[in-house]
């Protein structure tokens, strides 16, 4: 076979200029006949290329629109997810203060509203009753209907509220309906303290045992936070209250707030509850609202994967839109020839591409907008989902006029630049230099290797020219896009298999089933456990730090040493140091190495920083968040702890070699019992790791990964196919030659073929780098909105998996085109040249 690329070239040449010179005639006797001005040249041409290409016109206005329409409904999905919560608390009126203050007199409660400006205030009576097979479920009584209609009003998912005069009504929460299969009409039967019962300290329920119909099951804005894991809350009546004040034990009075004026009116108002309940036994002054913090750490992660999908999806887009438009309207390239030398002008070139290109620009642009409004009710999800008041159809116009006008600033750009290039060839000129691939024609290897690498890497010039930079970008862009996928998925997968980054840095837990006031080292008996090496006991009480409500965790030493979970710094050694929760130090305006003081008053303490800690819930149901808390050593737990506290929450905490884990807990709550311990408790406060619900939040809306690498191959399988079906045709020529030398039609099936693994090589060669930083970046940013230690991980099969999975879809891809070209015949193609 020839050699000479050169003189190959030059010869094929002599084809396409007698096409120009007959273009040339032809147009010119049209033109001189018609008398048609030059306006009415450029018209004309336009409607010939819209006619004749108007089913490759109408298939780019859908993919600019769909992808489009893709970019634009993840943005806006984004910003929604991103208020959800924010707008839920807003609709429902919800508390941000909480006062316990036991049972004061009328009087006492008027001036205390009096005194905080008489914000709406839910009254609620916090009985000694319980769900007789749920005890560690939360029942409410609306005192005066003030609850759920002032403050913290319900949304009704199934059902209706409780009538305000039925005493045996009752709502539930969402989550418990899950938890448990309660349906409406169901009835929940109770368990009760008696007044003499608790003054006499026996918590034994004895009492009545009063039966509630479910009437309705309702999402407050508890149910959002880790408190749903629990069960969230049981609701029932004023009727209720008035019919059992007297008979039940009645423990203290909730007086829940929606106060305005930010953190500086908060702050007044538990100053004056301080001032005016403080003495009672039951006082508590707390913000319900950082219960929704672990909801909102979701949602931010949430959000951050939904701009990530937006930003990614949109790059590829950009991409792959702007190659098939730039592509489709540089097919004008052969007939500038002849367009030039019946007298156009470049400007008047340029102009006849505008009306297809305003077509396109426009028309996707409107496609994008109609399927962003279409595609907006599968936004939010997840816990955001929950969270928006207002779910269904949106138009936001912000997030549709930007990306609108976006399409229509790109499209008519790439296509202004691609009429400009165009216009600007002039007759087809042989380059005397040497490149790659003609190294590779000159090269030894077998003819149908030779030449499909290099027709794989030479891009041609003029109308021969072929996409081959953006299918060889397209294709490292897909690689990417799934390799980043990948590393995301295996590090979330990471972080929920592996206790120790969520806090767990100990295998075993164990709850003290008493209320020490100080952080001791007995142990319950698991020093003689066999399999248990180190042992440390955890106490945990609410604190103020510089008046933020926060938890406090001493770390108590009893054989060996296990530390908290440090993400950032150092954990506490002295006890005058401190480690605080991502949360936490950003609502202080903190950094490591600064100083905070726990407590109020004379007995505030100080404690210097020294590094970042994640704190995991103790137990299911826990209301403790990942990223806000404050670990201190037992010592320094100690300094903050009051004399009188009879609230403190101890467990024990064991490192265990796993075979003998389970053996550990039966023993530890055979032991419980055996010392009169309710088994119910004993079986919940023993147990080995509770996943936060921060990330079973993440985990069970993670199908968006996926998503976003199928969005992925789609876009750069489009890109690659684009290229090598324009490459089977512009290179028809070149294929005839080789079939009229010799070449059988497999052999020219397996040299076109070769363009498939030569971009593929490139592709991973390129894209699974790049993706490994990209998605270590992306999971960076999330796991630190979680506030845990930003680990990736990327799984051992994944590099194989990709580049086997690149080589296989590239190969099925390039070989349609492959088998089209192996069947022309080559009389056909050399004489259509």
């Amino acid at each position: 076979m020839p050699r000479d690329g050169g003189a190959t070239t030059r010869a094929l040449a002599v084809p396409s200029t007698l096409l120009a010179l007959l273009l040339r005639r032809t147009v010119f006797v049209w033109v001189a006949r018609s008398g048609v001005s030059e306006v009415g040249a450029i018209r004309m041409l336009s409607a010939i290329d819209l006619r004749r290409r108007w089913l490759a016109t109408i298939a780019i206005t859908l993919l600019i629109g769909t992808v489009g329409a893709i970019v634009i409904a993840t943005v806006a999905g984004a910003r929604r997810s991103d208020t959800a919560l924010r707008r839920f608390n807003d609709a429902s009126g919800s508390a941000n203060v909480e006062v316990e203050v036991g049972t004061p007199p009328p009087q006492q409660l008027r001036a205390f509203e009096t005194a905080v400006g008489s914000p709406p205030v839910g009254l609620i009576h916090a009985y000694g009753m319980s769900p007789s097979d749920r005890p560690n479920v939360a029942m409410a009584t609306s005192v005066d209907g003030t609850f759920g209609t002032a403050v913290d009003r319900p949304r009704v998912i199934a059902g209706r509220l409780a009538d305000p005069r039925a005493a045996d009504e009752a709502t539930i929460s969402e989550s418990l309906a899950q938890q448990t299969g309660i349906k409406l009409g169901s009835v929940l039967t109770t368990v009760s303290l008696t007044p003499e019962q608790v003054a006499s300290g026996d918590f034994v329920p004895k009492g009545l045992r009063p039966s509630f119909r479910v009437v309705g099951i309702v999402r407050r804005p508890g149910d959002l936070s880790d408190l749903a894991a629990s069960g969230g809350i049981i609701t029932l009546t004023p009727a209720f209250d008035r019919a059992y004040q007297g008979k039940i034990a009645l423990f203290t009075l909730d007086l829940r707030f929606r106060v305005q004026g930010g953190a500086v009116a908060i702050a007044h108002v538990k100053d004056v509850a301080r001032r005016m309940f403080g003495s009672s036994r039951y006082f508590r002054v707390d913000n319900p609202g950082s219960e929704n913090t672990g909801a909102q750490n979701a949602i931010d992660v949430l959000t951050t994967a939904l701009w990530i999908f937006a930003v990614v999806a949109a790059s590829a887009a950009l991409f792959t839109v702007g190659m098939v438009v730039f592509r489709e309207l540089a097919r004008w390239r052969a007939q500038q020839p002849a367009l030039r030398w019946i007298g156009m002008t470049r400007l008047e070139r340029v102009a006849a591409t505008v009306p297809r290109s305003l077509v396109m620009a426009t028309g996707g642009a409107a496609i994008a907008v109609i399927g962003a409004i279409i595609l907006s009710p599968l936004f939010p999800f997840g816990i955001a989902r929950r969270a928006d008041p207002d779910p269904g159809v949106h138009a936001y116009l912000f997030a549709l006029g930007v990306g609108a006008a976006g399409i229509l600033i790109f499209v008519l750009a790439v296509a202004a630049a691609a009429a400009i290039r165009v216009t600007g060839v002039g007759i087809d000129r042989a380059s005397g230099s040497q490149s790659i691939a003609d190294a590779f024609g000159l090269s030894r290897l077998r003819p149908t290797v030779s030449n499909g690498v290099r027709m794989a890497l030479d891009p041609g010039r003029d109308e021969r020219a072929v996409p081959l930079r953006s299918a060889f970008v397209g294709a490292a862009v897909g690689v990417l896009g799934v390799t980043a996928v990948l590393v995301f998925a295996a590090s979330l997968g990471n972080l929920a298999h592996t206790p120790r980054l969520y806090g767990w840095t100990w295998d075993v837990k164990a709850r003290d089933p008493s209320t020490p006031a100080h952080c001791d080292r007995k142990s319950l008996d698991l020093g003689r456990q066999p399999g248990v090496a180190d042992i440390a006991a955890i106490c945990y009480l609410g604190f103020e730090i510089e008046g933020r409500d926060t938890v406090v965790w001493g770390f108590t030493q009893v054989r060996g040493s296990i530390e908290p979970t440090i993400v950032a710094g150092r954990e506490p050694s002295g006890d005058d140091e401190i480690a605080l929760g991502l949360d936490t130090t950003n609502a202080l305006h903190k950094h490591l190495g600064d100083t905070v003081r726990i407590g109020s008053g004379k007995a505030a303490r100080a404690f210097r920083i020294v590094g970042r800690a994640v704190f995991p819930p103790m137990t299911y149901g826990d209301v403790q968040h990942l990223a806000d808390g404050a670990a201190v050593t037992g010592a320094g737990f100690a300094r903050i702890v009051p004399t009188d506290n009879d609230a403190t929450t101890r467990y024990v905490v064991a490192r265990v070699a796993p075979r003998d884990r389970m053996n550990v807990v039966r023993s530890v709550r055979a032991l419980l019992i055996r010392q009169g311990n309710d088994p119910e408790m004993a079986a919940d406060g023993v147990s080995g790791p509770t996943r936060p619900p921060e990330i079973d939040r993440i985990r069970h809306v993670a199908w968006f990964l996926p998503a976003l690498a199928v969005l992925m191959c789609l876009l750069a399988l489009i890109a690659v196919a684009h290229a090598l079906i324009v490459t089977a045709r512009r290179r028809r020529r070149e294929l005839a030659v080789l079939k009229a030398i010799g070449f059988t039609p497999g052999q020219v099936r397996t040299t076109l073929a070769w363009e498939g693994p030569t971009l593929a090589i490139v592709a991973v060669v390129f894209g699974i780098p790049v993706g490994v930083i990209v998605g270590r970046l992306a999971w960076s940013l999330a796991a630190h909105n979680l506030g845990v230690a930003t680990t990736a991980a990327f799984p051992a099969w994944a590099l194989p998996a990709v580049a086997a999975a690149t080589l296989l879809l590239v190969n099925a891809v390039a070989s349609l085109p492959a088998r089209a070209a192996a069947r022309t015949r080559t009389s056909v193609a050399l004489a259509v040249e």
